[in-house]
Parts: structure tokens; C-alpha cells; sequence
């Protein structure tokens, strides 16, 4: 070799460039003249300039910073040593040229010093172009300086050993001189620059972007942060920032762009193969609303009736104009057809991050080479331990050599860890943030098929699979390289006999192949009832109240189990699946490898297995053993992702809203215009909407007016382009601003409510609260304006919440106002004062154009216009006095609402007085013109009593009005803080949690699976051991005493292999038990939490819901459940193999060498210190972590609920950006807490490498001592050390890291309880209550212990039948009373009495199923109407068709397609406010009571829905008792008795008659001011 290496470098060199003699032969390792000036030289130097065009790419694309600014202490002194060496480099070159004295310059010596400057220079350029382009260290270059430095050296120490200083002193001395200052260059390059901020950057930025190369390669720069956890406990505010690569919004415009494009292309695509039909839309009916009416409708133009039977929706088509409207409604197959299933997900997300993976992925490439070298290395120190007469210098650089080349693995292997780990998480940022901006822009049709709980899971569970599989993507290709070089190196090794080994392996291909399809499948249907399961504890949570109010926690409790055993017995069979496919894995190394041997030992020329040959195979099958038992897994994870990925792709790709739907032209010339339109709430849904035709003028005020369900809050949304326009074309000019029927309210303080994220106005702030009447309520909020209100306004009243929300939309200062009903929710006098300081003209909205949808006909003649709807159409529009002299709808429905008795004799003040004698007045002139003087329908005093209930004065002291408050939190606290900060524990894992899970699995079978799996590795250790001892018989070795074809031979070896094929069977044995136990014990800890959890959540008290956001319960049993199934056994099945492998390797090292036993005891005491030192910060990084995770589902729920209003106020950006800012703080724990797993992995993988080195150095040392069998041991299981203590140390973490999902869990079922359901010793009589008597007495409450009492020694009896009205001020106690009567709050004194029974003594559901109550809120749920009304299926048709008629929604049942099969929304969002609240009736009827207790349940319904709701009550419970919270004092005025409670006394008890004939009575007060005398 040398001899051609010479004739090829003849003419360059002097001598040969390699000598194998020289080099590896001799007495120590001289390396060539040529090989030093030729690769000494140019390895490092081609590397610089190989590198240059990549990185001079790389520094041109990064931002300059000025050249005043570029230049430091650091750069100055690179650039003087770098002009150093240029100088010392040029004397190199002219002291060559000198040398020279044969004339011959083309030498390698001449070219080495003007390559090296050459190199310099560049070196120069890139240092300064670096400072310039604010690159605070340099990678490229600290590899250049430390090769260089490495390959000065060898020169050095040839010069050293041949002592040529002694005859060129001078270029000695050069050549020092010139290693110093590269050593001195290298070190300053092993420091990082200052950072050159010329922007703004955050406060904290991450202390990564101020770290050396070197510093993060080693994560040298985390020091601060495990100083700082081994000190003191973290907290939110400890950790600095993400780095700006890893932000939500750097990473969403990575993905974006190309998906959008994408899913665009696609639906053009499938929009041209399936088209979508609409029918025509015949002869419009223009209805215009301008300030010059141009309507020519005279009073004999035909329109609809608005009698009380249209108060449903007709299902049919209506004639207008001889005009018929169809509708086709696209077939199910058809809608299906057209749903996408293209863009792919997988494929934008890798085009979106293929440079990130590429460059996460590509280190794992060197390191996978450099594995397979330990087995050669290996096989070099059995070699060498077996031939005695080989140098001592080979053995230790042998040693050095693998110490060094597993110090290099480290490296490679944790920088590949740290780039997957982040790029997972961008991941799990994109695809979050992308399922955020999605909820957002979702259509209905979407909406109803994706339930809050089901996109939740998309953004907790799902994400993270996509999240796992790229921590770990990279295994899929780098164990099968793995594997492959091992078969290679195997059959070098072994030769033919490798591939019965192989062939083995592919006998399991085909039966693992198998088991993954299984788990694929398991996988997907463990998912969907995942789903399924967080569908209804999201909806059971959304509704806890009712549940607890109907007594259905226990039957939504059952159907919870029922859907989780479901799973259970699924993730039981994925177990098992995943065991086949472990075994195989598990057991096939070992069973290859005794394949091999046999067949090896059989078909061998000596019949002979040396140890070189079985500790080098050992030592492969140990690499390929590893690449199979980690393939499984990620391909597991792959799975699961592959799943996820299709599972969020289909929401991704759901349709969404139009925005062209809606045009916003700001020269159009009319504020609103509506032309020829036609809606629909989905593309399976019938038109809502048709023919609409509006103009609206600038600064007009338009009523919105029509029975329930006739399609005016679908005209707001149809303005606001929530539904999907069929027809024609809807212009809106400016902004918008939006208040919905139903307040939406955002757990946050109150000012922020009425801010929504614009700046703080204090003039125009507080004339929003003034002219919305809420100062008196912050008067009596804990911390006024600074409160913080709860999730979805707990507490707050309907009305205090309706209120927020309107000074929130007035606050906003819009163009256009879109005033969904805002006032049935108040107070009639609050309404006025509202409608007259707000509103009207003269109020702070003068002069804007104002959309006004309402019930109260006593705002109408303060109006511009009127829009009267009926059955989705405007029948006419115009103003309302010439709509009242139109004997039309609106004059029939006015006078339908006039015509009502009113029992009461209640009169109004002039001012009104006059308003309905002008109204009466203009309804008799037409009606006489019409029908020749026939009478309006009842008598003037009839209409004037009917009038009363629905006009009012406003009082001149808003001071002294009845303000709406939830009486159970005026008194909680004086914190502005309602929501409880969610706990975090501190310090170790409580050791009662470990046995807390260990219950779960039980004792025994714990014991049971530690025991099998620890024979598992004692067996697999023994069969080391045995074929150590196999490989060293001195009998086999000796060809002489026993020949190669002797009996003898074939029988020792028959011996060995049979001895070594049982410890195979027992290991698998061993395995099989544990993998089936722990599959099976691991479910039933699951079944066992996730039911201790249930049970305890839904037996906890409404307080502990009003201070607990639904995100943390379901975060509970989601994530950390999703842990506690999967994660958690999967940790400890590899913490126990880690502990086991350690403690037995060093039990085998100590064996084969026992000099070893010295060092255990420092590398125990380092170990124990680095790990005690890691778990600190790591376990509190993983609890805030999961802290964190809790809010960004808090705020995505909060802001699915309120997409309308923000849709409406153009504040998707902002939701955006504080859901980006939500997961940017959960994602920095999580990174964090990635980052000091390196660390830890880092210096313990270093640890592990000195313990090689010790062994290696021992075994070197003391080989005359040792067998080559031995030696061959000890380092294999030296080379499983640096492993195994890493994944030891790794896995105890995250042990303890992942057992806090148990600690949270354990947290919540630990919770404290209310009463008993049922109570075995004291039941309620048969047939109780039978006459419905309610006594209270001495009866006290306060809602928890040191608070103050809200009632206060109250007496009171309500008599058999009597109906009773409830009314008082705020903080009156009345909630509180209703609270005490079903219990939701225990009595702190006193008793009730139903029918002489203590209903303190009975247990909750016994009282509760007794006693009707129709709440304030009609709560529904996701399903059926069926479900609806009887969720538990008590009940037969008829029942529930008796119900629904008597609450007058049978003819709306009726004319659904699906009748009581017809599937209502979540939270019933397609029905209207009042077809809830009717529903909520008809459910209320079917568990009819003695006893019927109304909490505010008209208050936020039109006047139309509480007539019915007051017609039923007064027919279907007429031999009740009822129970009242008045909120309009006029529903209990004809009531038999009203209970006055102020400041939680009684105050007042008798008729009404009585009590307003009490000037000084505080009833008398309250009525006067709500404009009621007698």
C-alpha cells in the first residue's frame, strides 16, 4: 500500500503518504512526512472551504447590523491572533522555500503553509462578516480551529519523538508558536459574542441565543436554570422566552401559506366535480328602510297572521304574491361527495418544515455509523488481549479511541434529540394555532359536527401524537441502517451463518406486520370513543347545574363508565397486540443470536466459537436489539399520528364561513342593504331567511319585530355573515359592532369585558357604564371594575351579563350596531333608562345606525322604522305610525299583545298613559275603517293593564334600582379573584401518589410484574455470562485434545447451545408473563382513577364548579388521563429495563473485573447528585408544564362559544395572539424541560464514557489476568453503561415527571363532597310531598366557613297550592334561598320543611327529584330532542309528546322532518332563546312536582314566550306550590303572596295588595320604582 500511495505522490512528496509499519507496527504511532503535510493539512483546511459557499449563503440571508456597532473586545482579539498566524504562516513559507535545496518547489511542504493562509484569510472574513450579521458564535468555525488544533498536534509530537528540535530548533519553534495560537484562537472561540439588539426583542430573551457553540452543544447555557430549581421552586415568571424560531406566530407563517393555498385549490377542484344547486328565488318583494319611504302597501295588501299559532317555524313554503318559494335541499350522498379529502396534512406540514427535519434528522447519520465502530473496537481489545506480544500503546489507544468515539455519539445523539424534540413542539404550535384560526372561521355545518369537547382532544391528545412521532421520526430510517449494518457487520463477522439469523427475522415480519394493523385499528377506535367520552363530560360540565338540579349526575356518571369501559377494553386489546409485538422484539435478538450461534458452531470449519466472534456478534446483536425494541414503539407512535393527522385534516378541511357572503362597499348608499336574500344555517338545512330585501339609511334606528322563532335573530346573524347565503347580495358599510340574545361574557375582569382589547378611554369608559346602568354594580362588586367574572358570567346575573355586553359594543365606538333583544333581560325601568341613554335618539348612539331587535312594543314609536317578520320573511316595514294605521301584522300584533287580561289594576304615569291612548286611539280609527266601527279586541282597560307589563317609568335614581346580582357571590370574598389558580405541587412527589397508583394496579401484581421482569434480565445476564464461559472453554480451544470432528467437541457444544437455548426460553417466558400483566393491571389503574375522579368531580358542589374552569377538569381527563393509560406504563416498562440492565452491568463489570469495585462507590455518589440535581427542576418544569396546558383550553372553549361577537367585532387577531401567547408559555415549559433532559443526558452519557474507559483502561491494564471472553463482557456491558445510565436517570425523571398526572388526578378525587344522594336511614314518605307546604325555619346559610351569612334566621311558611313571588334587591338573599331548597348550598342554621319532612335529613336526589325547578339559563345539550327532554329515557312518547304540547311546541315538533329524533346543536344553538326555554319547559313538565320553584326563568325571554311560559304554568301547575324569583315584578303581581327579603332577612310577607297600601313598605318602594302603584 505504501509503495503505491508512493508512486502516486512521487512528485509531491519525499516520502510515502501512508506506512502501515510506521504507523500501526511500530513502537509508537509515527504518521509520514507526506501524510502530515498533505491530510494534516488539507482535511481541516478543504473543510473551511467545502463549508464557505453553504455558510457565506447562510450569513448573507441573516439582517446586518451597523459597522460602528459590529466590533468588540472578542472580534478584536480573533482578528490580532488571526493576523498573528497570518504572519507566522507566511515566515512557515519562506522558512520552507529556504529548505529547499534541490530547487524543487512543487512539494508538499511549500503548498501546506499557502493553503493554511489562504484558510486564515477566509477564516478572517467570516469572523467579521459574522460579528456584522449579529451571529454571536460560530459552529463552522469551532469545528475548523479544534481539527486544526488536533492536526498541529501530530507534528509536534512527531518532532518531540524523533527530537528534529535538537537539529531546527528555529522551525520547532515555529511550529509551537503556531499551535498556541490556534489553541488560544480555538479558545476564543469556545466563548459567544455579546448580542447586538437594534430591535426589540422580549424582556427575557432566551439565554440560548447568547450561547457559544460549544455552550449548546453540551447545554452549558441551561446551568442557570437547574441552579435556579435546586435552590428555589419555579414558577411561571422564572423561565426566559422561547427562542423566536419557536413562537406561534413565526411558526403559523410557515404553515399557513402553503396549506390555505392548498385547501383553496382543493375546494375550486371539488367545487367543479360536485356543483352545488340552489332553486330559484321568484319575484322579490322589495321592503325598503329609508328616511323617504318609498312603500306603496296599502292596508289591503295580503300578508301573514301573527296570531299565537305562528310562533313556531313552518317547515313548507310560503305563497306571497302568487309567488311559490322552493327549497332543495342537497342530498346526504350528495354533501358527503363534497366533503374534501385533499389537501393532505402530512404532505403541507412536511413542505412547511422539511429543512427542520432534514436538519434534526441528519446527526443521527454519523452517529448510527459510529455505533457499528464500537463492535470492530471491541473485537481490536479481544485481539489484543489475546495476542500478549502486542504493544501496550495499542491496547490504551484502542481504550481512547472508543472513549472518544461514544463522547462523539453523545453529541450527535442529543443533538439530534434537541432538534426533533423542537421540532415537535413547532409542530404542536402549528397545528394548535391552525385548529384555533380554524374554530374561528368554521361554518355551522362544521360546527354542529365538531363538539367543543371533540376539537379540544384535536388540540391536547392528537397534536401530541404528531408531536411524538417527530421526537422519535428519525428511528424508522436510522434503526433500519441500523439494522442493516449490523447484518452486514454480522455476516463479516460470522458469515454465512448470519442469515438463519436473518432469516428468522423475516419470519416475524409478517405476524408483527399483523399485530400493527390490529393497533392501528385498537388505535383509532380508542380514539373515537375518546371522543365520545369528552363530548359528554364537556357537555355534562357546560350543564352541571341542571344535572344537579334534576338529580342526573348519577345517570351521566353511568354513561361516562359506560363509553370508558368501552375504551378500556380496547386500550386492553391494543396491550395486548403491543405484547406480541414486544415479545417478538424483546425475545428475536436473543433468539437470532442463538440461531447464529448454532448454526455458526455446525457449519464452521473448527466447530469453534472464539470469544472475538461472540462478543463482537454479542455487541451487534445488543445495536440490533435496540433498533427493534425502539422501532415497535415509534411505529406505535406513527400509528397514532397517521390517525391524528387524518383526524385533524378532516376539521382543517371543513368548510368555512363565506366572507364574500357579506360585501362591505364603503361607497354603497345605504348603511345596510339587503337585496333578493335567501339563508340558510347549513348546506342540510332548510331556508330560514327568504326574499329579504332592506335598504337601511345612515343614523336610522330600526325595531326588528315578529313572534318567537320567526327568523329575526337569523336576520342579525345573516347580517353579520354567520349563515350561508343562498341567494342575492348583503352589503354592510363600516364596522360592526354586536350584541347577541345570549351575553357572552369572557373570564376576565370586567373593565377588560367592556374594553375587548382597545385602549383605555376613561370619558367615553364611563358613560358606557353610565348610560348601561352598571355603576351600582361595581359599587357592590368585590373590587369594582377589576372583578374578575367567571366562566361564561357565573357571576353575574342574565341581566348584569346583557348589560356588560352592551357597553362592550358600545364601548367600541362602531358604524353599524346589531342589538340582538338586549333589553328582555332587564329590568323594564333599567330597559328604559338603557333605551333612552343609549339607544334612542339623543343617547350616546345617535347619529349611528342602529339594528334594534326587540319584544318591547313601548320602544317602537321612538323608532325610525319597524321590520315585522314572519316565518323568515319581512311581511312589511315602514314607521310605526303608518304601520299601525295598517290594519296588518303589526297592528294584530299589537293588539294581540294589548288584549291580554291582566288581573292586576296597576295604572302608568301620564307620560304613558298619553302613549297608549294615541295607540289605541290610531288601532280603533283603522280598525273601523277597515270594518265598518268593529271593536278592538277588549276593552281600553283592558289594554291599558296589558300595556303595564311591558312599559315603564325609568326612575330618576338608578341608585335606588333593583340591579341584577347572583346573590351568592356579593358576599364570597372582597378579592377581585373569583377563578382559584389552579394548584401546583412543590418539592418530591408525594410517595402516597406512587402508592396510590400501586393500589391501582395492585400490591401483589405489581410485585408479580417487578419479579418477571427482573428474571427476565438476571436470565438474559446469565446467558451473557454462560456464553462467556463458553466462548473461554480452554477444551474447545484446543484443537490438539480435541480435534475438530471429535464427539467431545459436538457434545460440549451441544451442551452449550442447549444450556443457552434455555436461558432463551425462559426469558421468554418470563417476558410474556410480564408484558400480559402489566397490560392487564395497567387498565385496570385506569378504570380505577378515571372512576375515583368521575365519581368525586360530579359529587362535588356547585362551588366547586363556580371556581374551577371547565378546561382543568377537562384537561384532567384528557391529558393527564391520556398519560396515566399510555405514556406512564410505557416509562415504567423502560425504567425498570434501565434499572435492571444498570445494576447487572455493573454486577458483570465488577465480575470481570473486580478492580472496578473501586470506582462504583464515586460514580454512585456523582450519579445520585446529578440525578437529585436534574429532578428538582425537571418534575416542577413538567407540573408547570401541565399547569400551562390548562388555559390554552380554557381560552379556545371561551372563544369557540364567543365566535359570533368577535367574528362580529373583527377580533379574530387578537384571540389569535393571546391563544399563540397561551401556548408559547406552556411550550417554553415543555422546551425547557426537553433542554434539561439533554443536559442531564449529556453529562451522565459523559459519566457513562469515563466508566468505558475505566473498564476498557482496566482490562488493558491487567490483560495478562483476564480471559479474551472476559474482556469481550465487561466492555459490552461497559458499552450498554453509558446507555442505560442516561435512560435510567431519563426515565426515573420522567417517572416522577409523569406520576404528577397521577398527583392531579389523585388531587381531584380527593375532592370534598356534598351530602349523600341517597340517604338508606331516612328516606321521604311514599308519595312525597303530597300537599306541597314548605316551612322555614330559623333557617341561616353562608357559602363557605368565614364568610358572612346571606340569609339570616328567616321564618316563613308557604301554605299548600299558595303562590308565592320571591323579590328583593340585590344581595337580597332570593338565589340564595333557592340555593338552600335544593341544597346546593348547605343551611349553616335552621331547616326547611316540605310537608313536615326535614329535607336535610333526605338524601340529595331524594329532595331534588321531589321538587320542579325551571331555571333562569335553558340549559340543552348535543343530540335529540328526545335526549333533551328525557336524557335517560323515563319516559314514552306520549309523555313526552303531552309535554311538548303543553308547552306549546308541538307544532314546531311536528313539522321537523325528524320530529323527536331532530338533532339540536351543543348548548342548542339551532333553536332560538325561546324554543329553549320551551323545551326547558316541557322537560320540567314531564318530572312534575308538588312543588315548582321558577328562578328567573323569563328573564331573558320575549314577552310572547313568558305569556306561554305563564299560560302553562298557570294551567299545568294550578294545584302547585310555586316558588317565584321575581325579576319583573309584574309576573308575581297577580301572585297570592310575595316574601320581600332585604340583606337576607324577610322584611315583608303578604298579598300584593296589602303590601302596596304600605307607603313605607320597601315592597311599595321597589314598585314605585319600577312604575307599579296600586
Amino acid at each position: 500500500m505504501s509503495q503505491q500511495t508512493d508512486q502516486d505522490f512521487s512528485g509531491f512528496c519525499d516520502d510515502p503518504i501512508w506506512n502501515t509499519s510506521l504507523t500501526w507496527e511500530g513502537p509508537w504511532p509515527q504518521f509520514t512526512d507526506c501524510f502530515q503535510w498533505t491530510v494534516l493539512v488539507w482535511f481541516p483546511c478543504g473543510y473551511l472551504w467545502l463549508a464557505a459557499p453553504i455558510y457565506t449563503t447562510y450569513l448573507a440571508h441573516l439582517p446586518s447590523t451597523a459597522s460602528g456597532r459590529s466590533y468588540s473586545g472578542l472580534l478584536l482579539s480573533k482578528l490580532t491572533l488571526l493576523c498573528m498566524a497570518l504572519v507566522l504562516t507566511t515566515v512557515n513559507f519562506v522558512n520552507a522555500l529556504s529548505a529547499r535545496d534541490d530547487n524543487k518547489f512543487l512539494k508538499a511542504d511549500v503548498f501546506a503553509p499557502l493553503i493554511i493562509t489562504a484558510t486564515l484569510f477566509l477564516a478572517l472574513a467570516f469572523s467579521i462578516a459574522e460579528r456584522r450579521k449579529r451571529l454571536v458564535t460560530s459552529g463552522v468555525q469551532f469545528i475548523f480551529w479544534l481539527v486544526l488544533c488536533i492536526s498541529r498536534i501530530v507534528p509536534l509530537y512527531t518532532n518531540l519523538e524523533l527530537k528534529d528540535y535538537k537539529d531546527d530548533a528555529f522551525s520547532f519553534t515555529l511550529s509551537v508558536i503556531e499551535l498556541v495560537l490556534y489553541l488560544v484562537l480555538f479558545l476564543l472561540h469556545c466563548f459567544a459574542e455579546k448580542p447586538i439588539r437594534s430591535f426589540t426583542l422580549s424582556q427575557k430573551p432566551c439565554r440560548e441565543l447568547a450561547a457559544s457553540f460549544p455552550s449548546r452543544l453540551t447545554f452549558w447555557w441551561l446551568n442557570w436554570l437547574l441552579r435556579d430549581g435546586y435552590r428555589s421552586t419555579l414558577s411561571e415568571t422564572s423561565l426566559p422566552d422561547l427562542r423566536p424560531q419557536d413562537k406561534c406566530q413565526n411558526i403559523i407563517i410557515r404553515f399557513l401559506p402553503r396549506w390555505m393555498p392548498a385547501l383553496q385549490k382543493a375546494r375550486a377542484e371539488r367545487l367543479a366535480q360536485f356543483p352545488m344547486s340552489y332553486s330559484g328565488i321568484n319575484g322579490p318583494q322589495v321592503h325598503r328602510v329609508a328616511l323617504t319611504d318609498t312603500d306603496t302597501s296599502d292596508e289591503r295588501t295580503p300578508l301573514l297572521s301573527a296570531s299565537k299559532s305562528t310562533t313556531v317555524n313552518s317547515t313548507g313554503g310560503t305563497a306571497q304574491n302568487g309567488t311559490i318559494y322552493h327549497e332543495q335541499k342537497d342530498s346526504k350522498e350528495s354533501v358527503d361527495k363534497s366533503k374534501l379529502t385533499s389537501p393532505s396534512l402530512a404532505w403541507t406540514l412536511f413542505r412547511s418544515f422539511w429543512l427542520d427535519i432534514f436538519l434534526a434528522h441528519i446527526w443521527k447519520l454519523p452517529y448510527d455509523l459510529l455505533i457499528v465502530c464500537n463492535p470492530l473496537l471491541l473485537g481490536q481489545l479481544v485481539d489484543y488481549v489475546e495476542q500478549q506480544n502486542t504493544p501496550v500503546w495499542k491496547g490504551y489507544i484502542l481504550a481512547v479511541g472508543l472513549f472518544f468515539s461514544m463522547m462523539l455519539q453523545t453529541l450527535f445523539l442529543h443533538r439530534v434529540f434537541y432538534s426533533s424534540l423542537s421540532l415537535g413542539l413547532r409542530l404542536r404550535a402549528a397545528i394548535i394555532s391552525s385548529v384555533f384560526r380554524k374554530a374561528l372561521t368554521m361554518d355551522n355545518m362544521s360546527k354542529s359536527e365538531s363538539t367543543v369537547g371533540q376539537v379540544v382532544n384535536l388540540m391536547s391528545v392528537d397534536a401530541e401524537h404528531i408531536q411524538n412521532v417527530m421526537n422519535y421520526g428519525w428511528t424508522l430510517w436510522s434503526s433500519t441502517l441500523q439494522i442493516c449494518l449490523s447484518l452486514y457487520l454480522l455476516y463479516d463477522t460470522v458469515g454465512v451463518s448470519m442469515f438463519a439469523g436473518a432469516g428468522f427475522l423475516l419470519l416475524l415480519i409478517p405476524a408483527n406486520g399483523v399485530a400493527t394493523a390490529i393497533l392501528g385499528t385498537y388505535e383509532t377506535q380508542i380514539m373515537q370513543f375518546k371522543d365520545q367520552r369528552m363530548k359528554l363530560l364537556n357537555e355534562m360540565l357546560s350543564g352541571i347545574k341542571i344535572v344537579k338540579l334534576f338529580a342526573w349526575e348519577k345517570s351521566f356518571e353511568e354513561r361516562i363508565l359506560h363509553i370508558r369501559e368501552l375504551e378500556l377494553k380496547k386500550l386492553l386489546y391494543s396491550g395486548y397486540a403491543l405484547t406480541l409485538i414486544n415479545f417478538s422484539w424483546t425475545a428475536a435478538p436473543f433468539l437470532t443470536s442463538m440461531v447464529t450461534y448454532l448454526t455458526y458452531v455446525y457449519i464452521s470449519d473448527d466447530h469453534y466459537l472464539d470469544p472475538k466472534t461472540a462478543f463482537v456478534a454479542i455487541s451487534l446483536f445488543d445495536i440490533l436489539r435496540f433498533a427493534m425494541n425502539f422501532l415497535p414503539s415509534v411505529v406505535t407512535d406513527v400509528i397514532k399520528a397517521v390517525i391524528s393527522v387524518r383526524r385533524i385534516g378532516k376539521f382543517l378541511r371543513s368548510n368555512d364561513l363565506d366572507k364574500s357572503s357579506i360585501n362591505h362597499d364603503p361607497n354603497s348608499s345605504h348603511a345596510i342593504t339587503v337585496r333578493n336574500g335567501s339563508f340558510r344555517w347549513h348546506t342540510e338545512a332548510k331556508a330560514v331567511l327568504k326574499k329579504i330585501n332592506l335598504s337601511v339609511e345612515d343614523e336610522s334606528l330600526v325595531a326588528v319585530v315578529g313572534p318567537v322563532g320567526c327568523g329575526k335573530s337569523s336576520l342579525v346573524s345573516a347580517l353579520l355573515g354567520e349563515m350561508e347565503k343562498m341567494a342575492g347580495t348583503v352589503n354592510v358599510r363600516g364596522s360592526v359592532a354586536y350584541v347577541p340574545q345570549q351575553a357572552w361574557i369572557q373570564n376576565n375582569t370586567l373593565r377588560n369585558n367592556i374594553l375587548f382589547g382597545r385602549p383605555m378611554d376613561t370619558a367615553l369608559y364611563m358613560k358606557c357604564l353610565e348610560g348601561c346602568a352598571l355603576q351600582p354594580d361595581l359599587d357592590i362588586l368585590p373590587a369594582g371594575d377589576l372583578t374578575e367574572i367567571g366562566e361564561k358570567g357565573i357571576n353575574l346575573s342574565g341581566g348584569q351579563k346583557q348589560r356588560v355586553s352592551l357597553a362592550r359594543a358600545l364601548y367600541a365606538q362602531a358604524d353599524v350596531y346589531l342589538l340582538d333583544d338586549p333589553l328582555s333581560a332587564v329590568d323594564s325601568h333599567v330597559g328604559r333608562h338603557i333605551f333612552d341613554k343609549v339607544i334612542s335618539h339623543g343617547g350616546l348612539l345617535d347619529g349611528k345606525v342602529r339594528v334594534l331587535v326587540t319584544h318591547g312594543i313601548q320602544y317602537l314609536p321612538f323608532t325610525d322604522y319597524v321590520v315585522v317578520m314572519e316565518d323568515g320573511r319581512v311581511t312589511e316595514s315602514g314607521h310605526y305610525e303608518k304601520l299601525l294605521a295598517h290594519n296588518g301584522p303589526f297592528a294584530q300584533l299589537i293588539t294581540n299583545y294589548l288584549a291580554q287580561e291582566d288581573p292586576n289594576n296597576e295604572m302608568e304615569d301620564e307620560t304613558f298613559q298619553t302613549l297608549k291612548q294615541e295607540m289605541l286611539k290610531k288601532l280603533s280609527e283603522t280598525e273601523e275603517d277597515e270594518d265598518g266601527g268593529r271593536a278592538v279586541a277588549g276593552s281600553s282597560s283592558e289594554i291599558f293593564r296589558r300595556l303595564s307589563h311591558s312599559t315603564s317609568q325609568i326612575s330618576e335614581s338608578i341608585q335606588n334600582s333593583k340591579i341584577e346580582k347572583k346573590d351568592m357571590f356579593v358576599q364570597q370574598n372582597q378579592l377581585a379573584t373569583l377563578i382559584e389558580e389552579e394548584k401546583v405541587e412543590i418539592g418530591k412527589v408525594n410517595l402516597g401518589v406512587f402508592k396510590r397508583y400501586m393500589h391501582s394496579v395492585g400490591y401483589l401484581y405489581g410485585l408479580l410484574i417487578v419479579v418477571a421482569f427482573c428474571a427476565y434480565g438476571a436470565l438474559d445476564t446469565g446467558g451473557s455470562i454462560f456464553l462467556s464461559s463458553w466462548t473461554d472453554d480452554p477444551d474447545l480451544a484446543n484443537f490438539t485434545k480435541w480435534p475438530v470432528e471429535s464427539s467431545q467437541r459436538r457434545e460440549a457444544n451441544d451442551y452449550y447451545i442447549g444450556i443457552y437455548g434455555l436461558f432463551g426460553a425462559l426469558q421468554t417466558l418470563c417476558i410474556i408473563t410480564f408484558s400480559v400483566f402489566e397490560s392487564k393491571r395497567v387498565v385496570a389503574a385506569s378504570r380505577d382513577l378515571h372512576a375515583s375522579m368521575l365519581r368525586s368531580v360530579v359529587r362535588s358542589p356547585m362551588s366547586f364548579f363556580d371556581t374551577t374552569p371547565a378546561g382543568r377538569l377537562i384537561n384532567r381527563f384528557s391529558k393527564d388521563m391520556e398519560e396515566v393509560d399510555q405514556l406512564l406504563p410505557m416509562t415504567f416498562v423502560m425504567w425498570i429495563d434501565s434499572l435492571s440492565q444498570m445494576i447487572f452491568a455493573f454486577v458483570v463489570i465488577s465480575y470481570s473485573t473486580p478492580i472496578f469495585l473501586i470506582f462504583i462507590l464515586p460514580v454512585a455518589i456523582i450519579y445520585l447528585y446529578t440525578q437529585r440535581y436534574f429532578v428538582t427542576t425537571s418534575r416542577q418544569l413538567k407540573r408547570l408544564s401541565s399547569k400551562t396546558r390548562s388555559p390554552i383550553f380554557n381560552h379556545f372553549t371561551e372563544s369557540l362559544t364567543g365566535a359570533s361577537v368577535i367574528r362580529a367585532f373583527r377580533e379574530q387577531r387578537r384571540f389569535e395572539l393571546e391563544s399563540d401567547a397561551k401556548v408559547d408559555l406552556n411550550q417554553g415549559f415543555m422546551f425547557y424541560n426537553y433542554c434539561v433532559n439533554r443536559w442531564l443526558a449529556v453529562r451522565l452519557e459523559g459519566l457513562g464514557n469515563v466508566i468505558i474507559l475505566l473498564a476498557a483502561g482496566i482490562a488493558v491494564a491487567t490483560r495478562d489476568q483476564i480471559s479474551g471472553g472476559i474482556m469481550g463482557l465487561s466492555i459490552t456491558y461497559a458499552l450498554n453503561i453509558t446507555e442505560n445510565l442516561n435512560w435510567l436517570v431519563r426515565m426515573t425523571s420522567d417517572l416522577e415527571t409523569q406520576i404528577v398526572s397521577v398527583e392531579r388526578i389523585a388531587e381531584y378525587t380527593e375532592i370534598e363532597s356534598e351530602a349523600a344522594w341517597e340517604n338508606d336511614v331516612f328516606k321521604s314518605p311514599p308519595g312525597w310531598p303530597r300537599q306541597g307546604t314548605i316551612k322555614v325555619e330559623n333557617l341561616s346559610l353562608r357559602y363557605r366557613e368565614g364568610l358572612d351569612l346571606v340569609l339570616k334566621d328567616i321564618n316563613f311558611e308557604v301554605k299548600a297550592g299558595e303562590k308565592v313571588g320571591i323579590v328583593g334587591r340585590t344581595g337580597a338573599g332570593k338565589s340564595s334561598l333557592t340555593l338552600a331548597l335544593f341544597r346546593l348550598v348547605e343551611a349553616a342554621g335552621g331547616r326547611i320543611l316540605i310537608d313536615e319532612v326535614n329535607i336535610g335529613m333526605l338524601g340529595l336526589h331524594d329532595l331534588r327529584t321531589k321538587v320542579t325547578i325551571l331555571p333562569q339559563d335553558p340549559v340543552m345539550f348535543a343530540g335529540t330532542l328526545r335526549d333533551n327532554l328525557d336524557p335517560f329515557s323515563e319516559f314514552d312518547d306520549e309523555a313526552l309528546w303531552t309535554s311538548l304540547e303543553h308547552a306549546h311546541l308541538k307544532k314546531f315538533v311536528d313539522g321537523l322532518s325528524e320530529g323527536l329524533g331532530h338533532m339540536c346543536g351543543e348548548g342548542g344553538e339551532n333553536l332560538s332563546v325561546g324554543q329553549r326555554q320551551l323545551v326547558c319547559l316541557a322537560r320540567a313538565l314531564l318530572h312534575k312536582t308538588r312543588i315548582l320553584v321558577l328562578d328567573e326563568a323569563t328573564a331573558a325571554v320575549d314577552m310572547e314566550t313568558d305569556e306561554l311560559i305563564q299560560d302553562t304554568i298557570r294551567t299545568e301547575f294550578k294545584e302547585c306550590t310555586i316558588l317565584t324569583i321575581a325579576h319583573r315584578l309584574n309576573t308575581v303581581m297577580d301572585y297570592d303572596r310575595i316574601l320581600v327579603l332585604d340583606k337576607g332577612e324577610v322584611k315583608e310577607f303578604d298579598s300584593p295588595t296589602a303590601l302596596l297600601a304600605k307607603p313605607d313598605g320597601l315592597f311599595y318602594e321597589m314598585a314605585k320604582a319600577a312604575g307599579i302603584t296600586l
